[in-house]
């Protein structure tokens, strides 16, 4: 049940990991643009 728990906490650190590359790119598409 330990990988549970330690993927609540992976999870919460991908959507900080996912937000910085949704911006990123969306800004690069907005440069392009």
């Amino acid at each position: 049940m330990t990988g549970v728990w330690a993927g609540g906490i992976l999870s919460q650190a991908e959507k900080m990991d996912m937000v910085d590359l949704v911006t990123q790119s969306y800004e690069g598409i907005l440069s392009i643009a």
